[in-house]
């Protein structure tokens, strides 16, 4: 009997210490689990900072190879009016008994119906996508200097033991605002390559006709 009862005891003391220990532990883990706020901030500093990094490329009209695709677009439409202008010049040497009117006016109508598209295209497409741009490097500027200036904030805040979950939240911010800049930035750039393509395919359509009707 009494084994049984000193039995008992040390059961209800193991239980009873089980209790605090196991309410320890997940409180242990709770914290280990808990984000340090210092760490976070120097997270989301270097995301805003990889973001940035992306949007300087993209917004810069040489780096981001807005100007290579325009440049190239422009290229390909004087060498639609260069080619076809030499080929109608070419024929036009030609004796009148054998000069080839047909394909006279093939260069013609090609030529016509590339200025057409053109003029479209350069009046629609890519004066919205410059202008969309403008605004949107203006953000990036804006983003560019609210970052710069939470960086210097951040000298005080630490020293003067001011929360800094509002520096945190900010550059969740610019890191947010700053992917959708730079979706918007690369679908414009694509859009002027897209351009791009379909006037170099112009001008190949062009060398095409001179070349089988001359064989060069």
């Amino acid at each position: 009997m009494k084994d049984s009862k000193a039995l008992m005891m040390v059961l209800l003391m193991a239980a009873t210490m089980a209790v605090p220990t196991a309410i320890l532990a997940e409180e242990l883990a709770a914290e280990e689990d808990a984000e340090d706020p210092l760490v976070t901030l120097e997270v989301t500093k270097a995301e805003a900072k990889v973001i940035l990094k992306k949007l300087a490329v993209l917004k810069h009209d040489r780096n981001s190879k807005w100007d290579t695709y325009y440049n190239e677009t422009r290229f390909s439409t004087r060498e639609v009016s260069r080619v076809l202008n030499k080929s109608i010049a070419d024929e036009n040497a030609v004796d009148a008994e054998t000069r080839d009117q047909d394909f006279i006016k093939q260069c013609r109508e090609l030529m016509a119906q590339v200025s057409k598209r053109w003029d479209e295209v350069s009046s629609k497409t890519i004066d919205q996508v410059r202008a969309d741009r403008r605004d949107q490097s203006t953000a990036v500027n804006s983003l560019e200097q609210g970052f710069a200036s939470m960086l210097q904030v951040e000298r005080y805040l630490g020293p003067a033991g001011i929360d800094i979950g509002g520096l945190i939240a900010m550059h969740k911010s610019i890191v947010a605002r700053g992917k959708e800049l730079v979706d918007e930035l690369t679908e414009g750039v694509a859009t002027v390559k897209g351009v791009r393509d379909e006037f170099s395919k112009c001008a190949e359509d062009a060398k095409k006709l001179d070349g089988e009707h001359f064989g060069r």
